[in-house]
């Protein structure tokens, strides 16, 4: 029986001692372009002599599918085969740019109608974009992988058109596209100029260097429960690399979020690949809309590259890969999209979605079968916005989970210090800074660290604790009434907080960071199913800021005021929710949640209204918790006054 089946080809078919055989086409030790040296050298890695000889040799039309790494080696592949194989063949490259002619729905007719007289190619970085008809009648797939060195090396010699014994083993493309790689060659160059050159540009991705210089995953206790998964998810790839499991039982991704800037997702994602000890792609969602000229067809195309580059890098290591998109909300939510704005970014989430599916395949999106379509490819995600994300993208088998990064607690807050001082100052000095700066994001901590190094060269000694706590708490240039006025308005904070038996209090620190005067740090009561009265107290801690400038002052400044992370708008919101979201203001229905609230209230006079008067009745009560403890309060905010911490102890 014939066998009808294309043929497959795959880099493992090359053997280096065949490129000795004569094959018809090959013109190895001529003297050729750059362009052509390197995709010379790329394809015919992958392409063993004997294949090459059967493509030749084949009398009937035939149809070829050559899946290249990037859309930039389009032109270069097509280039390649029209030199060896015959300017006869009808080529067909797309590399995604036109988003209406570049889907497996066009072009199969004119592909049947060349196949009853020529032969037919089609290059292209994803094979979903060739005409349909084309794939299914390929009697050839191929496969282009990034060249290895040795391949490099091979290319350097086509390049000069004679061997060199320059060594290029250690050279590695992986990142690099092929722009990058041409960059290289040069006219009059020496292969060992072409060698330095690519190491150089080799050596500014981060994909040979992912784990240098990168905290300890295992250590990084900061990133609670986004440490547990990648931890996980590390031993996972070890088992499957050890046999103990298929790769369809590991996760296929995450997204991790965060309300709050400078928490270092990219960073952990760095961390995870690290761990894993896989390579990992970077590409920042926003950015697409900000390629070309900002077209649909210029966002697709951007999209498409970062998806093929993981795809590349995945099948020239031959190894898992992890795939980072950083601020993915900048895909907008189909449910949140203006109609103005629903037909483009339709679109695109629709071509994102169907990478996640298929389109990172490496060896299952139909040319062979595989453990899952997407192939061995890891996708993370990372947004400040995670409600923002369309439901879709975080469907199994896709993103599949969310796992919030929060701030970190003293543990966490002490092991970013001790990452960034580097061993110049104790663990038993960190801990009372931790303590002060528990809390605070990894950003704002390193630039603690990087100011404590300033001040230790300005006075021309050695990083110390003094230092360090001296940049944890600047000397405030507040006059005295002020900063008097804000240590009262924090010590409130912290007596209502025990008082009203809402939390715990961690600290309560005056300094001026961030546009921010004062600190108090509430480790609040973890209510999973929090009742009307644990609300109001909450609300209550809140408003004893304000209350207690009045206690002590008589009249009340604008310090609770201002924003959305003032103490009026938490307070607003959470009495809000009683009446909006969670049923506990007499009416059942849901109406808004805490992001939606303001707006409602702006609109709604009557809801308004009874908001008010409720808050009017919880800061009655702020007040009369002020008055009766006014002592208690006055005692810490003289401590806070002093910079010194207040510990739940000494505030009651």
């Amino acid at each position: 029986m014939p066998n009808d089946e294309p043929e497959k080809v795959t880099e493992t078919d090359f053997d280096l001692e065949e490129l000795d055989e004569p094959v018809a086409g090959d013109d190895s030790y001529l003297k050729s372009s750059a362009r052509l040296a390197i995709a010379a050298a790329a394809f015919e890695g992958a392409v063993s002599p004997s294949v090459r000889r059967k493509i030749v040799a084949r009398k009937n039309p035939t149809a070829v599918v050559i899946r290249v790494p990037t859309p930039a080696w389009i032109g270069p592949i097509g280039a390649y085969w029209s030199k060896h194989f015959g300017a006869a063949w009808k080529q067909v490259l797309r590399d995604g740019s036109d988003n209406r002619r570049h889907s497996a729905d066009k072009g199969s007719d004119e592909v049947a109608l060349e196949l009853t007289e020529r032969s037919v190619v089609g290059i292209a970085a994803d094979a979903r974009i060739l005409p349909a008809t084309l794939v299914a009648a390929a009697d050839f797939r191929i496969n282009i992988a990034l060249p290895s060195g040795e391949l490099m090396a091979e290319a350097v010699a086509r390049y000069h058109g004679k061997p060199h014994d320059c060594d290029f083993s250690k050279i590695s493309v992986l990142g690099l596209d092929f722009p990058d790689i041409l960059a290289s060659f040069r006219a009059n160059s020496s292969p060992r100029e072409i060698r330095r050159r690519l190491a150089a540009i080799s050596a500014k991705t981060s994909l040979d260097n992912v784990s240098q210089s990168l905290p300890d995953l295992k250590t990084a206790v900061e990133y609670g429960e986004a440490r547990r998964w990648a931890l996980n998810l590390a031993q996972d790839i070890e088992d499957f690399r050890a046999g103990r499991i298929p790769w369809s039982a590991i996760d296929r991704g995450a997204v991790v979020y965060s309300k709050d800037p400078g928490l270092g997702k990219s960073l952990w994602a760095r961390m995870v690949a690290a761990s894993c000890g896989i390579k990992i792609v970077e590409s920042n969602v926003a950015d697409w809309a900000s390629s070309g000229s900002g077209y649909l067809s210029d966002v697709i195309r951007a999209e498409r590259q970062v998806f093929a580059a993981a795809r590349a890098l995945a099948l020239q290591s031959q190894a898992p890969c992890l795939l980072f998109l950083d601020e993915i909300d900048a895909i907008p939510n189909r449910d949140k999209m203006s109609d103005r704005n629903r037909d483009f970014w339709t679109v695109v989430l629709g071509d994102v979605l169907s990478n996640l599916d298929n389109g990172l395949a490496v060896d299952g999106d139909g040319w062979d079968e595989g453990e899952n379509k997407r192939g061995r490819i890891i996708v993370i995600g990372a947004t400040n916005r995670i409600a923002d994300l369309d439901p879709a993208l975080m469907r199994p088998g896709r993103l599949e989970r969310a796992i919030e990064i929060k701030r970190p607690n003293y543990d966490g807050t002490l092991n970013i210090l001790r990452y960034h001082v580097a061993g110049d100052i104790p663990d038993g000095d960190l801990g009372e800074i931790a303590v002060l700066i528990e809390n605070a994001t990894g950003a704002e901590i390193m630039q603690c660290v990087r100011e404590a190094r300033r001040l230790a060269r300005r006075r021309k000694g050695t990083l110390s604790s003094a230092d360090l706590r001296a940049a944890a708490l600047p000397r405030s240039d507040l006059d005295p009434e002020t900063l008097w006025r804000i240590c009262i308005h924090e010590a409130g904070h912290a007596i209502g907080t025990l008082a009203s038996k809402s939390g715990a209090v961690k600290r309560c620190v005056v300094r001026e960071n961030g546009g921010g005067l004062g600190e108090t740090l509430i480790e609040n009561v973890d209510l999973v199913l929090p009742t009307k009265d644990d609300i109001e107290n909450r609300a209550v801690a809140v408003l004893c800021g304000r209350a207690a400038e009045e206690a002590v002052f008589t009249k009340a400044s604008s310090n609770a005021g201002g924003d959305l992370k003032s103490d009026l708008a938490i307070a607003t919101r959470l009495v809000s929710s009683l009446y909006t979201s969670v049923g506990l203001g007499g009416s059942l229905a849901y109406l808004a949640d805490s992001n939606e609230v303001v707006e409602l209230l702006r609109n709604d006079r009557l809801l308004r209204l009874k908001v008010e008067k409720h808050l009017a009745v919880l800061h009655r009560r702020a007040r009369n918790l002020m008055r009766r403890h006014r002592e208690a309060v006055t005692a810490v905010a003289e401590s806070a006054s002093s910079s010194e911490r207040t510990t739940p102890a000494s505030a009651s």
